[in-house]
Parts: C-alpha cells; structure tokens; sequence
C-alpha cells in the first residue's frame, strides 16, 4: 500500500494483477495502522481504478496522516469481476 498525506486513495502494487477498473477486491489481514490509516479500512471490499499493469488504486475510509508506503506480510486478496 502507498499512501499520500491527507488523501483517502491508496494505490497498491501488484505485478501482472489483471484487474480491469471496476473489478472488485477483497483485502483481510491487514494487522495495523498505516500512515494513519485504520487497518479496518483496509480489510473490507473495494471498486478498484487500474492505474497500470502492476497498480490500482483503492479509496479507503480515512485520509492518510503521513506519505508512505507499507502493508502487513498475510494479507489476502481476493477478485471478482464488479
């Protein structure tokens, strides 16, 4: 997960996801904070945007507090088409 301070969207880097704008991602196990970002915005289901063939980017609940990029090793990702 990358995070921009004050902005609610992540982008997450994924080699060769797949994914088409619109798709949809489940995200679990996030296990803390991230730039001030609450886990629990991480672990639910997102319309994701494709930025490219390795990025897309999600909108969580809450603004970023900090720049910065991180994300807890076991987290899962589950895709379906939206």
């Amino acid at each position: 997960f990358s995070t921009t301070n004050g902005s609610a969207n992540v982008t997450v880097t994924a080699a060769n996801h797949g994914l088409q704008t619109g798709d949809v991602v489940t995200f679990s196990g996030q296990a803390a904070a991230l730039n001030g970002i609450p886990a629990s915005d991480f672990n639910q289901r997102f319309v994701v945007t494709v930025l490219s063939a390795d990025t897309f980017r999600i909108t969580v609940d809450t603004a970023a507090t900090s720049t910065g990029t991180g994300g807890t090793t076991g987290i899962v990702v589950t895709t379906r088409p939206f």
